[in-house]
């Protein structure tokens, strides 16, 4: 209703015994995105705002194709559009096209330079491709803030560079500002789990 180039289709009723996850995967599946077209109608902002959530959902239950053309679709109606850039380099990177996602996420950064999750994207990519130098520096170049997500990278660089003390320190600093923060969970987890070994 009022999504201009966007076809949505239902599927049958499931089972009422799926999960919030399943429910988020079949809503995300539902929508289907025809990138030609779409590209050439989209114009309200709510619109643009609707198909980026679709494509993000897409991504979360591992539908990358829709994903992908979520995210492509936004770009081919507003080249601009650095929050499908930034998603479709998160993407990139899931799918292990590292290049591709760092020149994404480096074109992002360079309009963007206090996205702190853009920032979090390209030092995930760094690690991943064990470039702890260039990790340490894309930290190093953030602004100075105490946001939960990049102290928990610094951690995660710390531990990756062998000062657990300085690990647990960053993580206990983190969970300090913000005690509910599933990102921080998350680098909690896998660094506990990394210790006990």
């Amino acid at each position: 209703a009022g999504c201009v180039g966007m076809t949505v289709q239902r599927s049958p009723r499931a089972p009422t015994t799926s999960s919030a996850a399943d429910d988020h995967a079949r809503n995300a599946r539902d929508v289907v995105l025809d990138a030609s077209r779409f590209a050439t109608t989209i114009k309200p902002r709510r619109t643009a705002e609707t198909l980026l959530e679709a494509a993000r959902l897409a991504g979360q239950a591992g539908d990358y194709a829709t994903c992908r053309r979520g995210y492509e679709a936004l770009l081919a109606a507003d080249l601009h559009d650095d929050e499908a850039r930034a998603g479709l380099a998160r993407l990139d990177a899931w799918e292990g096209a590292y290049a591709r996602a760092e020149a994404a996420y480096r074109d992002v950064l360079l309009r963007h330079p206090t996205d702190d999750d853009v920032r979090a994207g390209l030092f995930d990519v760094l690690v991943w491709t064990e470039r702890w130098d260039d990790a340490d520096a894309v930290l190093a170049e953030a602004p100075p803030t105490h946001r939960p997500i990049l102290l928990g990278r610094r951690a995660r660089l710390a531990y990756l560079q062998g000062n657990v003390t300085e690990a647990q320190r960053l993580l206990a600093q983190a969970e300090r500002i913000a005690p509910n923060d599933a990102e921080i969970a998350v680098e909690k987890a896998r660094l506990v789990t990394q210790w006990a070994r």
